[in-house]
């Protein structure tokens, strides 16, 4: 007699494991059960398991924290700011009115108590602000502590931490300049950092994009991967370059003086499709939207189909 199949049922908020034993010389067949497990917790030798109800999508592993890191050094912001006589600590961070439901993603998954509001001056730009310092200090600290800002806006952090967390400032009056000096990492030591991939995500979702477009004396449409950065944008974004091993060169727009990356090529399309398939998390809002029609268009276009485009 040997098992032949093997299946379980939920019932009555138990899991109920049952077995087909098939026996061939008698050419008879018998259902047994074999045990119950309740849904909320198993007792695996002996052992009590609860299992978590979180969903998938809410249970961040420790790097994946570093995708805040990087949005922030694309859109976001710590402030040391004048109220009256006293000092208001706030960390922000503004995206595009297509994103509003990542800003509030973000609040919800770390719990913050801050408030997303649409900008007066900027009206297709919404911003997530935190002010409570007990988010600041127990929430939003510990993540860029663990996970190190890549960029010149280390300064800005390390400005708006001194005060809040080590000198405890509440007055105005009270603020001081000191002389701290930013250090300067080469692109290759950037892509060192373990988290670097899940910060490129971040920052992606910030300050990158996915387009294609026709050009004029072309037969053809382009697809193109960009990313943009004013401070410290040369760095970065050589980093980016020298992580996912993309032949171009970055350069900076003399009008807007943002230092730019964009890869069109085949090959270069192509790594860029590899480490999004490959990297978690995914991207997010927006963003993530773009790149599936992005991916789309590919297929469409002579000059990337023998890109192998993976699932997305």
């Amino acid at each position: 007699m040997k098992i032949c199949f093997f299946h379980y049922v939920e019932k009555n908020n138990y899991f109920v494991f049952w077995a087909i034993f098939v026996c061939h010389s008698l050419k008879t067949t018998k259902v047994k059960t074999l045990f119950f497990i309740k849904s909320q917790f198993a007792d695996v030798w002996g052992k009590k398991i609860k299992y978590n109800s979180t969903p998938a999508s809410q249970r961040l592993n420790a790097k994946e924290h570093a995708l805040l890191v990087g949005l922030y050094e694309g859109d976001g912001w710590f402030l040391v700011n004048k109220n009256g006589k006293y000092v208001q600590y706030e960390f922000g961070i503004q995206l595009h009115k297509r994103d509003l439901q990542l800003l509030h993603q973000i609040k919800t998954k770390y719990n913050l108590s801050g408030t997303v509001k649409q900008r007066k001056d900027r009206p297709d730009n919404f911003i997530l602000r935190i002010r409570k310092k007990a988010d600041l200090i127990n929430k939003i600290i510990p993540i860029f502590d663990n996970f190190a800002i890549m960029g010149p806006k280390q300064m800005q952090y390390v400005y708006f931490k001194y005060h809040l967390v080590e000198k405890q400032t509440i007055y105005f009056k009270n603020l001081t300049n000191n002389d701290w000096r930013f250090v300067e990492n080469s692109p290759q030591q950037i892509t060192q950092k373990d988290y670097f991939d899940q910060w490129l995500v971040g920052f992606t979702m910030a300050e990158g994009g996915f387009h294609a477009y026709q050009p004029k004396r072309d037969k053809y449409k382009v697809c193109c991967f960009e990313l943009s950065q004013t401070f410290g944008g040369s760095r970065l974004l050589n980093a980016v370059k020298f992580r996912l091993k993309l032949n171009l060169n970055v350069f900076q727009n003399k009008k807007t003086l943002n230092w730019k990356l964009k890869a069109r090529s085949s090959l270069d399309c192509k790594r860029v499709v590899a480490f999004f398939r490959f990297t978690k998390p995914k991207l997010m809002g927006y963003k993530r939207v773009q790149y599936i029609r992005w991916i789309k268009t590919m297929k469409t276009i002579y000059t990337y189909r023998k890109i192998r485009l993976f699932p997305i």
